[in-house]
């Protein structure tokens, strides 16, 4: 699961998350969902040429 945080937007404290322990794990995309308990996700990979 993906710790839970508190973020500050327009002054006022909103939840949210860290998702350094999903990029640090090194896995792929279609490992989230199993792997952080996350129901809902959107990922990109970028190309430079």
């Amino acid at each position: 699961m993906v710790p839970p945080c508190e973020i500050m937007i327009d002054g006022e404290l909103k939840p949210g998350g860290s998702y350094c322990d999903v990029r640090n794990a090194k896995l792929p995309p279609t490992k989230w969902s199993e792997a952080f308990d996350m129901k809902e996700y959107v990922w990109f990979d970028l190309y430079f040429e």
